[in-house]
């Protein structure tokens, strides 16, 4: 985001003399504060400076969308932000700084999704993962330890506890006189967070349990912990893990158009078990056989199995890995190039300029 917000403060500054480069070192000579203020105007839809003209926010608005332009030519690049640029100034100008869906006074205009949560097992490993890994920021001073009381215990587990049943008996007890409490933490990539969070449940223990390799900390036979320490998390429901069981998400990563994903793939898997993450694991295109130590067996299947693409038809240029994170949760990675990329970035000018697309049904 901060790219864009120089992008606007340097049009806003100088639209008429055109010195984009020294609008640049003003907005780098802001102090910190004052960029933060900045990008909020951004964010907020407001324009970027007292007078500024409603094209400052545009402008950083529709370059992204434009960049698939380049490839064309600098002249389709300055058509495709001459268009962009018109129809969101008109929507700026007219003070609709909102999408025509119903709640959409509500809902912020840039920056809609503010965050995908993801329950870990272990709080710890899953952020040293999204960071250390996969390169998200921690958020210093967000989320924090020890969430419980009536209202957040009602707050989060009212469903769970209406329905009854096993729902309730493995909901979190954060009530006042409960055991258990939640903790939070919150990794930045780019303008989208992800949200993890440990609920120190008896759930999440039994996860940890079964992951030990003493059998004698948990509380069965030898034989049922071996059984079960066979088997990759989630272990408490297997019906948890296809991603076609209804209410299972997914996590999509964009991977720069200039990498292999195939290579990408054999990357992460690498990397993830250099780190200690073995539970990191990515589908092939073709059948896998379980190896002797209880994980898929990936030996003498050509790289080019690790990802599928599409090769023609208006989605050509779409690709994706799908992959198991280190608690079992669904990544999915994506190269989007070509006529798929031409489909999103009309999407995200249409959005940005209050404008709408017929409903594929």
């Amino acid at each position: 985001m901060a790219w864009r917000c120089i992008v606007s403060f340097a049009i806003a500054a100088s639209p008429a003399s055109g010195d984009v480069s020294a609008a640049l070192e003003a907005f780098l000579a802001l102090s910190p504060t004052e960029q933060q203020d900045f990008q909020h105007q951004i964010l907020q839809g407001q324009p970027a400076q007292p007078g500024a003209a409603p094209t400052a926010v545009c402008a950083g608005l529709c370059a992204p969308a434009c960049e698939g332009a380049a490839a064309v030519g600098e002249a389709a690049v300055d058509a495709c932000m001459g268009r962009c640029n018109r129809r969101c100034s008109k929507h700026h100008a007219a003070n609709q700084v909102e999408r025509p869906g119903a709640l959409s006074p509500w809902i912020t205009f840039n920056g809609a999704i503010q965050h995908v949560g993801l329950s870990t097992s272990n709080l710890t490993r899953s952020v040293l993962f999204y960071t250390q890994v996969m390169g998200g920021v921690e958020v210093m001073g967000a989320g924090g330890d020890g969430w419980d009381g009536d209202d957040v215990y009602q707050l989060l587990m009212g469903a769970a506890l209406m329905r009854g049943g096993a729902a309730a008996d493995w909901a979190a007890d954060l009530s006042s006189g409960g055991k258990e409490t939640m903790s939070a933490r919150y990794i930045s990539f780019d303008s989208v967070l992800i949200e993890l969070l440990d609920y120190h449940t008896k759930e999440a223990e039994l996860q940890r349990l079964m992951k030990m390799h003493n059998a004698s900390t948990f509380p069965r036979s030898p034989e049922a912990v071996a059984e079960s320490l066979s088997r990759s998390f989630p272990t408490f429901s297997d019906s948890n893990v296809p991603p076609s069981v209804a209410g299972n998400m997914h996590i999509s990563f964009n991977v720069r158009p200039e990498v292999d994903l195939n290579q990408f793939v054999t990357a992460l898997e690498t990397t993830s078990r250099s780190q200690g993450f073995d539970e990191v694991f990515c589908n092939r295109v073709v059948p896998l056989s379980q190896g002797a130590n209880g994980k898929p067996d990936t030996t003498d299947v050509p790289e080019v199995n690790n990802s599928y693409a599409v090769t023609d038809g208006d989605f050509d240029g779409w690709s994706l890995a799908y992959c198991k994170g280190p608690d079992g949760e669904q990544l999915e990675f994506n190269k989007v190039e070509r006529k798929a990329k031409e489909h999103f970035d009309q999407a995200f000018q249409t959005y940005f300029s209050g404008g709408e697309n017929p409903i594929w049904v």
